[in-house]
């Protein structure tokens, strides 16, 4: 019986390796959508990501002879230890073909490397910062994954149990549809209402120059918002930087509402954009020759909305700012043609943002589960 080798990350061919694995094991699944492989090249690269100056970070890859059957990245998040006072590694990029001795492989090495750092826990799928996909999907194995979260075989969340690891705490993703009819008329009389009671106005940002010159107050409102949720860490100025160089050009401006105070100071965001699922399985993970094409015609012809995050300063929750948003961007999608909206994973704990979903009819249709294991 062949055994398994586990080697260590080090050379550019080796990360080369590590990114394009799953494309092996997901080839011939419909529901799969693969990411860009130069971002997951940038994001686990120590000199082009500042979220590793505030980590530690191990890849392994497990082999049987020559052919690579699992991967798995082991990240000793400095940041998020201090903020929580634990003494945890998180892991994430984990990927494997249905064998639970390469999963035990895998597992064990970054169990083994947690502990010679003096590490108590280990949880996961995680990343560097909620900014990464996080989460292993749980149920929804029928559903086309989408670009904001990463999509597994039913047998990994049985692999993680069998090797002793518990839920640590889930995610949920819901799909709502267009209603029939149209928004219902007393949605816009409650938008009005709220804006004139709370004296708080919507804009699109006019330009990317724009979505620059705002994105400082944008960071500093989610930090405010999702300091108290599960797994959030400060950024630092490096890493904020980096992160508004990767999205904001990416962007569909009309589809980002953002709240103005009456100094015009930013009070509440809220970030959608076409779902690019489809687009991304086309691309194949490559943006040329020709992925970007599909990528293009992705963000024109999408029907479907991705809904990726709402943050409001907590002094104007109780206004009705969040539902001031929501049914402003809603008005909008109608008439642009959206039958449908998914959101990106949300903690199942998060009660303020799954109240705004309940105004169009929206069902759970996915859900992720974060591991815990004790070393």
């Amino acid at each position: 019986m062949m055994t398994f080798k586990v080697e260590h990350v080090r050379t550019k061919r080796d990360l080369k390796t590590f990114v394009r694995f799953p494309q092996r094991i997901y080839r011939d699944c419909p529901h799969w959508v693969p990411r860009l492989l130069r971002d997951d090249m940038a994001t686990l690269d120590p000199a082009r990501n500042p979220f590793h100056r505030e980590a530690e970070t191990r890849l392994f890859l497990v082999r049987r002879g020559r052919r690579p059957v699992g991967r798995v990245a082991a990240i000793l998040s400095h940041a998020a230890n201090r903020k929580y006072g634990t003494r945890n590694v998180r892991f994430g990029w984990l990927d494997m073909v249905e064998d639970f001795d390469a999963a035990r492989a895998l597992l064990d090495a970054v169990s083994e490397w947690a502990s010679s750092r003096g590490m108590e826990t280990l949880t996961g799928p995680h990343g560097f910062s909620n900014f990464d996909p996080q989460g292993m999907l749980i149920e929804g194995f029928e559903r086309r994954g989408t670009i904001h979260a990463t999509y597994n075989f039913s047998y990994y969340p049985e692999f993680m149990v069998r090797y002793g690891f518990e839920k640590e705490i889930d995610y949920v993703e819901m799909l709502s549809r267009t209603p029939d009819g149209g928004l219902d008329p007393r949605y816009v009389r409650i938008r009005k209402r709220v804006e004139r009671a709370s004296r708080v106005r919507v804009i699109r940002m006019s330009s990317r120059k724009e979505a620059f010159r705002l994105s400082r107050q944008i960071f500093e409102l989610l930090q405010e918002t999702y300091d108290h949720i599960y797994g959030v860490v400060p950024l630092s100025e490096a890493q904020i930087d980096y992160v508004t160089r990767k999205f904001i050009p990416i962007l569909r401006l009309d589809l980002v509402n953002v709240a103005l105070d009456e100094d015009g100071r930013v009070v509440g965001v809220l970030i959608t954009m076409p779902s690019l699922s489809l687009a991304f399985q086309k691309a194949r993970g490559r943006l040329f020759p020709f992925g970007w094409v599909h990528l293009m015609q992705g963000m024109k012809r999408s029907t479907v909305l991705d809904f990726l995050l709402v943050g409001v300063r907590a002094s104007y929750r109780r206004s009705g700012v969040p539902i001031l948003l929501l049914i402003d961007l809603a008005e909008r999608a109608l008439r642009l043609g959206y039958h449908s909206a998914e959101s990106a994973p949300m903690l199942e704990n998060n009660l303020m943002v799954h109240s705004l979903h309940k105004y169009f009819d929206a069902r759970v249709h996915r859900r992720r589960r974060v591991f815990r294991i004790d070393l």
